[in-house]
């Protein structure tokens, strides 16, 4: 079998692979001189109206290919011109399989690339056994470009999306390497988080993508999306960032220098940053007296699960809580002051800073029951910086506070699983890390009190723009003609794999939801995100938009909706319904 390869580059995919196929495999020359004889020819570096003139025009491929000769289509093209290419090779005779090559992270970054391989099943299975690495059969002419754009799209999205909210909680104090591990304990999780960041605490790099690609890739994409209708807002930004980068750095540039670009206009520093020295136990906290305060559908499942290894007192506004957990073995407490002087570790969970500020300094509230020496654990999803102005206000009393927020759901909390971010003085932390520990040996220490908010914000707006990215590349995808059943291989094994993919796309197709977390503490979060930012000079384009499109879902589904509402606010931008869509 005579194997052909068109441009040729000194270190580049088409020799690698002309190498590894060894004598068998020759250069043809960018004027088709040596096509003849070959069985099969790899075709790369073009986008398809491009490889379609190198095949068609005058002294073409066509005219020194016998039929039946197969042409690999190894470029970055889109869906449709790829499809119609496909058929005037048909017509011409000839074979014609796209196995377009994914990119973004090198080999040492631990993330191999993926062919994506589509065309005429007998050409395909010629074919497939010629190809390095993993292979992924994605049926028809168009699905292997269409599953490489979207899934590079997802991927490069997510990279940005994550290094702009990063940005933001460096100026905020946060070390990469706690935000690293906090974003990859929960849905926030990425590519970004688990390689990217990782690298470049270790200074090592984690992309051998060049910025030109990285735009071309995503370029095609939102193209391909406009042309069926879905607006597709969170990769439009990135397009708009990376074509940034590449007017500043210039497009063979790495796209590793888009780092650079979010450090200068967020005026943080990603680079060279110090992680956060993890605290250990001191002691085993049991001679400590226990009490949660806001014991509803959250707080209520992590006063369940602490009960399995201590007494716990209760107190809620509604004292149907109180009395289910009464009923369990709680003991009850008839005021929020008497938890506080029964008690010398008093746990908070309600929905916002506010309340537990309420709950603290308003009447009957903790602090008439504290005292020096005891310690307040505030489990909201909360503002830092008001955080830190109630730490400040109990320090005046002598009462210490940490802040420990959680990520992983009310499942995560009753299996003892769920993911506890904390911040606040080492050696406070240190004495109720046991405590915590009864809760989920699943513990980051991010640094000073807010810290632990201000992670937990960091880990919700990657996980808010997750969630609408995926669902947009969903819609795209759907409109090009692949179905949902058919991405989530694909999306796995690539860059674009994320914490909200993993669960989102199986569930699109039967309407199956994927979280019980409401639309309006999302948006709640993500305003909070946004302020932080905002006082701290840090744009969070990305994140920004994934917010106006989650205000948007709550303003028509109402705030108590279930944040997989979202995916209804998608469908009606972009003309579908996923669950038609297979």
């Amino acid at each position: 079998m005579k194997l052909g390869f068109n441009r040729i580059g000194p270190s580049d995919a088409q020799a690698e692979l002309l190498s590894r196929l060894g004598h068998d495999a020759i250069a043809i020359g960018d004027d088709a001189s040596g096509a003849s004889g070959c069985d099969i020819v790899f075709l790369a570096g073009r986008t398809a109206p491009e490889i379609r003139d190198e095949v068609f025009g005058s002294d073409g491929l066509a005219a020194r290919l016998t039929r039946g000769t197969v042409l690999v289509d190894r470029s970055d093209s889109d869906p449709g011109a790829a499809r119609t290419l496909s058929r005037a090779v048909d017509d011409a005779g000839l074979g014609l399989v796209e196995a377009p090559v994914s990119g973004h992270y090198t080999h040492e970054a631990g993330l191999a690339p993926v062919t994506f391989l589509a065309g005429a099943a007998q050409a395909r299975e010629v074919v497939r056994p010629l190809l390095p690495g993993a292979v992924l059969d994605c049926g028809a002419a168009g699905n292997g470009h269409a599953t490489n754009l979207f899934n590079a799209t997802m991927g490069l999205t997510a990279y940005l999306a994550s290094l702009e909210v990063a940005a933001m909680g460096a100026k905020f104090g946060l070390s990469l390497d706690a935000m690293a591990e906090v974003i990859s304990k929960g849905s926030g999780r990425n590519r970004a988080s688990t390689i990217a960041m990782p690298r470049m605490m270790a200074g090592d790099p984690a992309t051998d993508m060049s910025l030109a690609r990285a735009l071309g890739l995503i370029e095609l994409t939102t193209a391909a999306a406009r042309a069926g209708g879905v607006p597709m807002v969170l990769p439009n930004i990135a397009c708009g960032l990376l074509q940034a980068a590449v007017n500043r750095y210039g497009p063979g540039a790495s796209l590793e220098r888009a780092v650079d670009l979010v450090e200068s206009m967020s005026g943080a520093r990603l680079h060279g940053q110090r992680s956060t020295p993890s605290v250990h136990a001191t002691g085993d906290a049991s001679d400590l007296k226990v009490g949660y305060l806001g014991v509803g559908t959250m707080g209520g499942a992590l006063a369940r699960r602490l009960m399995l290894s201590r007494p716990v007192m209760v107190h809620d506004v509604n004292p149907r809580f109180v009395e289910a957990l009464g009923g369990e073995g709680a003991t009850a407490a008839p005021d929020a002051a008497t938890l506080a002087r029964d008690c010398d570790v008093v746990m908070i969970c309600v929905p916002t800073s506010a309340i537990v500020r309420q709950a603290i300094f308003g009447p009957g509230g903790l602090a008439e029951g504290l005292s020096p020496g005891k310690i307040v654990i505030d489990q909201t999803t909360g503002s830092p910086s008001e955080t830190r102005a109630i730490a400040r206000d109990l320090g005046r009393i002598g009462v210490e506070m940490i802040d420990a927020p959680v990520s992983g759901g009310t499942r995560g909390a009753v299996a003892g699983t769920i993911a506890i971010i904390g911040g606040g003085p080492r050696e406070v932390f240190a004495r109720v890390r046991p405590i915590l520990e009864q809760l989920s040996p699943n513990i980051v220490y991010c640094g000073d009190i807010g810290n632990g908010h201000a992670a937990k914000l960091v880990q919700n707006a990657t996980a808010a723009c997750n969630r609408v990215m995926t669902l947009e590349c969903a819609a795209a995808a759907v409109r090009s003609g692949l179905r949902l059943d058919s991405l989530v291989n694909p999306i796995e094994a690539g860059a674009g794999w994320n914490g909200g993919a993993a669960r989102i796309l199986p569930a699109l197709r039967e309407g199956q939801p994927t979280t019980d977390f409401a639309m309006g503490l999302m948006v709640k979060d993500l305003r909070l995100a946004m302020d932080i930012g905002n006082e701290l000079s840090a744009p969070m384009l990305i994140a920004n938009a994934a917010r106006a499109l989650m205000q948007t879902c709550a303003n028509e589904e109402g705030a108590d909706a279930n944040l997989d509402a979202i995916a209804r606010t998608v469908e009606t931008m972009s003309g579908l319904v996923f669950s038609e869509s297979g």
